[in-house]
């Protein structure tokens, strides 16, 4: 009778007035801004209320160091309206790839509306002042982006070009670029050779915000050798790999850790170990769901249907359609205190609205239940 949906080894599916005219970043009045930079000053070891001196008294580094703070929630309450805010001021104080991370902002209506508009301008600013990482990010626009036109040509370019300026991040997307077939056709070796390369250079002295490439391309290479997909199937390697992520710190690692001690995928099956990589995943909404799986089941622990539902509505909550669907059909079938129908038929549209395969069927069948009663 137990049925909820487990997720298996798949591939991963201030005011502001923008960056100006021609992609540049409007700078009024700060054409002589105050130098006060100094070489000997460490701003990383500085608190937020130091470095907001140094940024109102002219310091564009300080500023910058104070705008990726906010950003990346480092040593502060992650602000992504305050990240705006100091990257504004960086720009107008001549910190050039401020607009990078003004770009993504936008890109992503993270502390602002979204706008690609402005994103693209904040990039283009970025390359025409000699920043290569503004390629990335106008990468990211195509790809987000498809309706663009010529998106998938102007996708592979960016991140070419990224990538042969040496640009991690670069280099991890056009390993995308290649595997997905975008822009290009579709090339399962030379993906393995940009994630392998980025597996390679990746250390401990790494800083915790330039992770994502290194443990992004550990993990999409540990799908492939899971997959056997350009490579033999491997899923020891695969294991080894999805756990280097995760000791790095990746949400999205443990996930995948997780669910290959889950189904016993590259080692012996153990419950324990699949738990605590889920736990450590805190708010990635696969790994809740995997909890409420394996509570309902009673897999590694006590079936629990209380924790079951707690963690699937968190999960749920992100709009992650396969919790809704496990949420419904617990209503469904009155696995919690009694059959809900009318609740179960709600989680169901969420995940139909969503365009979850299922999930309109099942939406449809609770309907007929709730008018036949009537």
């Amino acid at each position: 009778m137990k049925k909820l949906y487990p997720v298996l080894l798949l591939a991963l599916i201030v005011v502001f007035t923008g960056c100006g005219q021609n992609g540049k970043t409007e700078k009024n009045n700060t054409e002589n801004p105050k130098e006060t930079s100094d070489k000997n000053i460490k701003y990383e070891e500085l608190d937020a209320s130091a470095l907001e001196v140094y940024s109102y008294d002219g310091d564009g580094k300080a500023a910058y160091e104070l705008a990726t703070r906010y950003d990346h929630g480092t040593n502060v309450d992650q602000n992504y309206s305050e990240a705006l805010k100091w990257y504004t001021k960086a720009s107008e104080l001549g910190i050039k790839k401020s607009n990078i991370g003004l770009g993504y902002l936008y890109l992503f209506g993270l502390g602002t509306d979204k706008d690609v508009t402005k994103a693209q301008s904040c990039f283009q600013s970025a390359i025409d002042e000699g920043e290569p990482e503004g390629y990335v990010g106008m990468g990211r626009v195509y790809l987000y982006n498809p309706e663009l036109p010529d998106s998938s040509v102007n996708c592979y370019y960016n991140f070419r070009t990224a990538a042969d300026a040496d640009i991690p991040l670069g280099t991890y997307f056009l390993g995308l670029m290649y595997e997905k077939g975008i822009g290009v056709q579709a090339n399962d070796k030379l993906a393995i050779e940009k994630y392998e390369s980025l597996t390679k250079e990746k250390s401990s002295s790494t800083s915790e915000s330039d992770l994502y490439p290194y443990q992004n391309a550990e993990i999409r290479l540990g799908l492939m050798y899971s997959n056997g997909k350009g490579v033999t199937q491997d899923r020891e390697k695969a294991l080894s790999l999805f756990e280097k992520a995760a000791e790095s710190g990746s949400a999205e690692g443990k996930y995948y850790a997780g669910i290959s001690y889950l189904n016993g995928y590259g080692a012996s099956k153990d419950y324990k170990k699949a738990m605590d990589y889920f736990n450590g995943a805190e708010k990635y909404a696969p790994a809740l769901n995997q909890l409420g799986y394996m509570y309902f089941n009673g897999l590694g622990t006590d079936s629990d249907i209380d924790q079951a539902e707690y963690y699937l509505k968190l999960a749920a909550l992100q709009g992650y359609a396969p919790s809704q669907i496990n949420l419904g059909y617990i209503y469904e079938n009155g696995y919690a205190e009694k059959v809900n129908l009318q609740l179960a038929k709600s989680y169901y549209d969420m995940a139909a609205q969503s365009g979850y395969q299922g999930a309109e069927e099942a939406a449809t069948g609770v309907e007929q239940l709730i008018n036949d009663q009537n």
